[in-house]
């Protein structure tokens, strides 16, 4: 029993209450924070004041200094009267003139000037002091009369004094009537908290084990005493919980022990009544045997689940060689399953350890095993798998069973719990209900997670993910020795590498797949093409824009390039992962080795795959060598071959890297490359500007290469460097290789080009050619890298048969980080065609990009299609073109948008989120909301639009720019969209 008890404890004085201290605490804030306001009021009006005063006596100055200027020679006497009595009749009390030579000397001074004080520094420049109750300020006149140079003017503070005192005694009764009010107010205060507070102590007296429903007010305020009763409410909905859960379990296990033991007190009962034969006695016994193993068993898995749930020390806590577990568990099982008619067999099985309690990892193998041979039928298949996807390692136990109903797989892990499912279809098959408890306590005590995947009539999946550990020497040598694990494991990877292969030929696409060709520019704007509008002829782009399909409402899945290939490759918003923004040279790969990836599933399907170009998505784990073998790399997420730059053109290290190694890399001139710290001495960019070719405008100043200052510190690797002019001939002739080798055979080709990302330097047969700069130049040789890859597909006949897609990572900029002229020289043309802003912005100029679809056997030429198309949708659209299935929770925001992107449909999505630097927003057919925060609003570095607290509504089909917000006109909108975006952060967008 819970102990609960209604004896409310007697209150002691009251200064030793709660309401009185705080009440006492609120008053001396008040106070202070009154006192501090007054004081500062006073001084801030008696600085006014005085501020004043010297603007007075600084304007008598000069106009005593135009009196001196206009004062002819013989004039002198006059002008002495005239300023005697301008002093008598001053507003100012004690107001006198001074006349000084250049050496501040005294000349002469009205009648009532005050003789001794400190000189004041001689400036041009009046400064005011204080002396002896008067101020006083010098002044320099611009033309000498008698020797005058300097002209000192002072006045009495009186005046001023006698404002202050007149303050000062209205701040004393304010004073006064703050120490007043002030208790007052702590009183009110404290006795607001009290109130909750005796509120809970009442509510807490009222509280029994069976009467649980008491629950504290919530005021709506939204503050620290309402947080604190959500938070007791919630305790209370917990501890009301708790006690079903017992009521439930000791309910549960009294049924569950009841049952062999009536069997057990029925079969002896039979026993005693009457002769029977031997053999009755004997079937009688067996009986009784069989219910007391299920009541042992029973009783050990209360046990266990008792033990787990202790949460044994890490302390004590061992290395395990779960890959061995592994094996072993199936080696135990095998018997079993074979006598059930269910094949069983060990997947993937890697070598990987974790520190545990054997004991208790054997019990967890041991019973998703039980469970998966139990509940599945004859003729099913069992796979247990062991994968390492750092830094865990996943524990998989599949079968091919009855499966599990989506509503019993949220209280699968539950004591006692049977799916009925299992049970309707697995007849004369049975358990205590404790073993996935028992299984989940074990992991979470472990540091782990389990997961349960299932489809009813396709079977069920158990994951185990749990902590890696660092393998230690001893365990390592362990293994030395145990040939028959060292056995299995090569037998267990052959049948592995042979069911793959066998499996990749049976899956060969049919010649209706086609193959797969993605051409990804750097921060090309939807107006930087000439079929688009704009002034930079761009023939090659045109003509696959005629001969498929050109969509004017596509979209990359955020403003900027690391984010955007994230989407696309993984059919996954990049919000979703942390650590996916705008990636350094040196980043470690972010999407994790395993993932299914665009081109994983293609390869599914029997695609070779590979990238060329920019890649900006990490590579390595830890710190780079880029002097070794990298890994992970492009290989590990689904690319077959590789020939990528790591980052950006603006990036060290400008090197290039072919299938996990640095091209060219020369072992006595070592890389190294460094974010956080100068590695060499070498000039920088920032230091030597004369040595560039290119200068920087900002943020580019580190490291030279190639006569262009990068972002980043590199050294070595002279050879393997490359030149940013044969940069776009270099990534033309890989992806020219590609499809060349791969002609005899289904490919996809991610063909992600550098230009026209910063630095833009374009080969010299097209400087100057374009007559918009070096950016328009840069889209100029875009153009013609399109042009050598599709002319690859046409002398290779491959044309008819291979997607062709052309599309952006994000919208355009101009001033990226190098004075280019992108500015001075852009002319007429316009970058980002109809929409507002560009690259980092969350307006349409920073997404909507150019997106055109080539397919002359499946897509009709020369149309256009205003279907709402996202980036993020390729994985999940290419994978059904291919047939191939995506597993369950992978590409969790792809939907598959097939019919869009072949023309068949001219809506496209229902709505799409961009995210990126600053506010997320949500598009629909029509409609856009943009979420509260700033961003850029422009083509060039500058300060940022707020978009307010409320967000902002634009209506696309009226008001293509986004220049009136409709945010208070639609509010009902506004509130559905901002629902729909807030939603969509928290549940994969899929369906």
């Amino acid at each position: 029993m819970l102990g609960f008890s209604n004896k409310r404890q007697p209150i002691g004085p009251v200064w030793r209450t709660l309401r009185f201290r705080l009440a006492v605490w609120n008053a001396l804030a008040v106070i202070l924070t009154a006192l501090v306001t007054l004081i500062g009021l006073r001084q801030g009006v008696s600085w006014a004041l005085v501020r004043e005063l010297d603007q007075v006596l600084l304007d008598d100055a000069r106009d005593v200094g135009q009196m001196i200027s206009a004062t002819p020679a013989d004039g002198v006497t006059q002008l002495q009267g005239n300023l005697n009595r301008m002093a008598e009749s001053h507003e100012h009390r004690g107001w006198y003139v001074k006349l000084l030579d250049a050496d501040a000397k005294e000349l002469w001074a009205t009648k009532n000037a005050r003789p001794q004080f400190p000189r004041p520094n001689i400036e041009r420049d009046r400064t005011p002091i204080t002396f002896e109750g008067y101020r006083i300020v010098q002044y320099q006149v611009d033309a000498k009369i008698a020797e005058v140079s300097y002209i000192r003017v002072g006045a009495t503070l009186d005046r001023i004094d006698e404002d202050m005192a007149r303050i000062d005694r209205w701040v004393l009764l304010a004073a006064g009537a703050v120490l007043l009010v002030a208790p007052l107010c702590g009183y009110w205060l404290a006795s607001r908290a009290a109130e909750t507070i005796g509120e809970i102590i009442t509510t807490a007296s009222r509280l029994r084990p069976s009467h649980l429903e008491e629950r504290l007010s919530i005021r709506g305020s939204g503050d620290e005493l309402d947080q604190l009763a959500e938070t007791i409410n919630s305790l209370l909905d917990r501890i009301a919980a708790y006690l079903n859960i017992k009521r439930d379990f000791l309910a549960n296990a009294a049924h569950e022990l009841r049952t062999p033991l009536a069997a057990i007190r029925s079969s002896v009962e039979v026993a005693l009544n009457g002769e029977r034969s031997p053999e009755e006695y004997e079937e009688l016994m067996v009986d009784v045997i069989e219910e007391c193993g299920a009541l042992e068993a029973l009783v050990n898995q209360l046990l266990l689940l008792s033990e787990t749930e202790a949460e044994l020390p890490a302390a004590k806590f061992e290395q395990v060689d779960l890959n061995e577990l592994a094996l072993k568990a199936v080696d135990m099982f095998s018997g079993v399953a074979e006598a059930r008619g269910v094949k069983l067999r060990a997947g993937r099985v890697d070598y990987a350890a974790v520190n545990g309690n054997r004991g208790h990892l054997r019990q967890v193998l041991n019973n998703l095993l039980d469970n998966a041979v139990k509940y599945t039928p004859v003729g099913g298949d069992v796979k247990v798998e062991v994968i390492v996807d750092a830094p865990v390692v996943r524990l998989r136990v599949a079968d091919t069973g009855a499966g599990i109903s989506a509503e019993e797989q949220r209280h699968i892990f539950q004591r006692f719990f049977r799916a009925e499912s299992a049970r309707t279809r697995s007849p004369g098959v049975g358990g205590t209900g404790l073993g996935l408890s028992i299984c989940q306590s074990v992991v979470h005590n472990h540091g782990g997670e389990i997961d349960c995947q299932s489809v009813i009539d396709r079977g069920t999946t158990f994951t185990v993910s749990l902590p890696l550990a660092e393998v230690s020497p001893a365990l390592g040598k362990s293994f030395e020795g145990t040939g028959m694990t060292r056995l299995a494991s090569w037998l267990i990877a052959a049948l592995a590498t042979a069911a793959t292969a066998s499996g990749a030929c049976a899956q060969t696409p049919a010649p209706s797949h086609p193959n797969s060709v993605l051409i990804y520019a750097d921060d090309l704007g939807y107006g930087d093409v000439s079929c688009h509008g704009g002034a930079i002829p761009t023939p090659n782009i045109d003509e696959l824009a005629r001969q498929g399909l050109n969509f004017t409402d596509a979209h990359a899945s955020a403003p900027t390039c690391t984010p955007s290939r994230f989407a696309l490759l993984t059919g996954q918003y990049a919000f979703r992962q942390q650590g996916t923004g705008i990636l350094p040279g040196d980043a470690n790969l972010i999407i994790k080795p395993g993932t299914p990836t665009l081109p994983s599933l293609l390869q599914q399907a029997g695609y070779q795959t590979g990238v060329v170009g920019k890649w900006h998505l990490g590579l390595g784990a830890g710190k780079v060598n880029w002097n070794e073998p990298i890994k992970p790399s492009p290989a590990d997420v689904g690319f077959d071959e590789h020939f990528i730059i790591a980052a950006t053109g603006d990036r060290v290290p400008c090197v290039y890297v072919a299938d996990g190694r640095v091209v060219d890399a020369d072992p006595a001139d070592p890389i190294e490359v460094s974010y956080a710290e100068r590695i060499d001495a070498a000039p920088s960019g920032k230091e030597r500007p004369d040595l560039l070719k290119q200068r920087w405008s900002h943020g580019h100043d580190q490291s030279i290469v190639n006569g262009i200052s990068r972002i980043g510190w590199m050294t070595g690797g002279e050879k393997a460097r490359w030149i940013d002019e044969e940069m776009a001939d270099v990534l033309a002739a890989q992806g020219v290789k590609f499809i060349d080798e791969h002609r005899d055979e289904p490919f996809f080709l991610f063909f992600a080009t550098q230009d026209i990302h910063v630095p833009r330097v374009p080969h010299s047969r097209f400087a100057g050619k374009s007559g918009h700069g070096l950016r328009g130049d840069a889209i100029m040789q875009l153009d013609w890298t399109v042009g050598q890859v599709l002319e690859a597909l046409k002398k290779n006949d491959l044309e008819q048969k291979t997607l062709v897609i052309f599309t952006s990572d994000n919208g355009p900029v101009l001033d990226d980080g190098y004075h280019d002229q992108a500015n001075e020289l852009l002319g007429k043309h316009d970058p980002n065609g109809p929409w507002r802003a560009g690259k980092y912005s969350a307006f349409e100029g920073g997404t909507c990009v150019p997106f055109i679809v080539r397919w002359p056997e499946q897509v009709a030429a020369n149309q256009e299609t205003g279907a709402l198309f996202g980036q993020v949708d390729l994985a999940a659209s290419l994978a059904a073109l291919a047939g191939v299935e995506i597993p369950a929770g992978a590409c969790q925001d792809s939907r598959d948008e097939l019919d869009a992107l072949l023309g068949k449909d001219e809506t496209g999505r229902p709505h799409l989120v961009h995210e990126g630097r600053g506010p997320q927003a949500l598009r629909t057919a029509h409609w856009k909301f943009i979420a509260p925060g700033p961003t850029r609003d422009s083509l060039n570095p500058g300060p940022l639009t707020p978009i307010d607290k409320n967000g902002a509504l634009y209506n696309l089909q009226s008001d293509r720019d986004e220049s009136t917000n409709l945010i208070d006109d639609y509010p009902e909108q506004a509130a559905a969209m901002r629902k729909k975006l807030r939603a969509i952060a928290t549940t994969p967008d899929r369906e």
